[in-house]
């Protein structure tokens, strides 16, 4: 079975072509229908008066048809008109119909009678043709004919029939094989192709703006980036004609723009929710410093130093916190950016690890917290965004030292997998409540939102942490099987060999 062409142009010339020849067809039998019956009409307006002629040269002869039945001059009168006319019958039939003498013999007539009711309409309305009538011979093929009433004192008592048996020869049928119909049929074919080619010229003009819009549509989608949706995995082409193909981008687009435009309206509903939750955060050492300032302001001569000193370590704490909360606030926002690019590169996890556990040992020490490393070995490499990656360390390390209470050690986790490194950060501290546990869980499994610091969610800290896995492919797990202390889990893929290559070729 064959396929349908894909185009427009192509559908539009196949219609065309289609078009032509039902309409060639439909002329064909018109022209035939009405080439024939104006033949036939012409030949029997042509000959309407020959009976009438022969009537009244022959008068005496046919009356006696009636008067006297045996007598044999009507018919060797009638036979010899139909030699002299080898194209016409002669009939001498009676007011009823039935044939009284003929110039056909008698053995070859299959029916003895002719059509009353079309003889009387010819003689009644002589202009309204053709008027056919059945050949005795042949019933089956109605003929033209020529007929005059004999009558007898006003009355009629016969007529004389002259069927026409040659009226084929005008037909359009008939005509085709003649040499004015080859030299039409030439012409016509000649201007058809000539009309043909024009009507494609035409359909060409006429179809250039939409095959350009076409491609530049499909242009724009393959450069901006938008997909089709895939189905089984493999991307959807769109098929059919060109109008077909601009529906399916338009529509595309449409369900684009609408999905962005759901995304900008979550986009803002976050950032909204962002400084709705941070905005206690932010007036709290906000709160804290105005106090400290105005205590030392009203009453700057009434304190002693240690208590003026005592409120400036106060205010210069809070205003490193405030510092601290708008540039975590900033960060976030940058890695919530769809246009925000990771570089990444080979990067050994137990040696970064290391160096993070080396800038918080200071500060663990004098909490008395101390901060292991557990399995891992230098040779394990991962692909990572470094300085992001260090990041997300820091984050969680650091809020494990400030919120794990009665906590005394630290344990970071790494195990080695087939394509990935698992890492794991947990305290055996008292741990989290299970109220917050169960809402970092559901804000864990939902979308990325912006939460403030408090306890009542993930806080900037570890939201910039899950946004930064994210973007590396990996989801950031809270591990609820633990008797003691909170753990954090997350998975960073592991560099190939060809990586590693390009790592030390380009350090060489």
């Amino acid at each position: 079975m064959l396929a349908a062409p894909r185009s427009l142009f192509a559908q539009l010339v196949l219609t065309q072509i289609a078009y032509g020849l039902v309409l060639a067809l439909g002329f064909l039998a018109v022209l035939e229908l009405t080439h024939t019956q104006y033949h036939l009409e012409a030949t029997q307006r042509q000959s309407r008066g020959w009976a009438g002629e022969i009537l009244n040269r022959y008068r005496a002869q046919l009356d006696s048809a009636f008067t006297h039945p045996d007598a044999s001059s009507l018919e060797r009168l009638i036979v010899g008109l139909g030699y002299a006319s080898p194209a016409t019958d002669f009939y001498v039939a009676d007011q009823n119909g039935k044939i009284q003498v003929s110039s056909v013999p008698s053995t070859s007539i299959i029916r003895h009678s002719m059509e009353v009711t079309a003889i009387k309409s010819l003689i009644e309305n002589p202009e309204v043709l053709p008027v056919m009538i059945d050949d005795p011979v042949n019933p089956k093929v109605p003929r033209v004919f020529s007929v005059a009433a004999i009558e007898e004192q006003g009355k009629t008592i016969g007529y004389l029939v002259l069927v026409l048996r040659d009226q084929d020869a005008g037909t359009f049928h008939f005509g085709r094989g003649s040499y004015v119909f080859r030299e039409s049929a030439v012409m016509i074919a000649g201007l058809s192709v000539l009309a043909f080619c024009a009507a494609v010229l035409i359909l060409l003009i006429i179809l250039k703006p939409i095959r350009k819009l076409s491609r530049t549509m499909e242009l724009f989608r393959r450069e901006s980036g938008i997909t089709w949706p895939s189905e089984n995995g493999r991307e959807f082409e769109p098929e059919g004609a060109e109008l077909e193909r601009l529906g399916q981008h338009f529509n595309d687009m449409a369900r684009q723009i609408v999905e962005l435009l759901h995304r900008l309206k979550d986009d803002d509903r976050r950032m909204r929710e962002m400084f709705a939750n941070i905005s206690h955060d932010l007036r709290t050492p906000l709160t804290i410093i105005q106090g400290c300032l105005e205590t030392m302001q009203d009453k700057g001569d009434l304190l002693k130093n240690g208590q003026r000193h005592q409120l400036a370590a106060s205010a210069a704490a809070q205003a490193r916190y405030l510092g601290r909360l708008i540039e975590a606030v900033f960060e976030l926002a940058k890695l919530q950016s769809p246009n925000y690019q990771l570089h990444l590169e080979p990067l050994s996890i137990a040696e970064a690890v290391q160096d993070i556990a080396m800038k918080f040992s200071v500060k663990a020490t004098r909490q008395g917290v101390e901060i292991r490393i557990i399995g891992g070995e230098k040779h394990i490499h991962i692909l990572a965004d470094v300085l992001l990656v260090e990041r997300a360390l820091d984050n969680l390390i650091d809020n494990a030292l400030r919120h794990a209470k009665g906590a005394n050690e630290i344990a970071i986790h790494l195990v080695e997998r087939a394509s990935d490194v698992e890492i794991t950060i947990s305290d055996n501290g008292n741990g989290l409540p299970k109220s917050v546990i169960d809402r970092m869980t559901e804000e864990m499994q939902g979308e990325p939102s912006y939460p403030g610091t408090s306890e009542n969610g993930l806080g900037l800290g570890l939201n910039i942490v899950r946004r930064i896995l994210e973007l590396h492919g990996s989801h950031l797990e809270l591990v609820k099987d633990r008797v003691k202390g909170t753990a954090f889990r997350f998975f960073l893929r592991k560099a190939d060999t060809f990586e590693l290559m390009t790592k030390h070729t380009v350090i060489a």
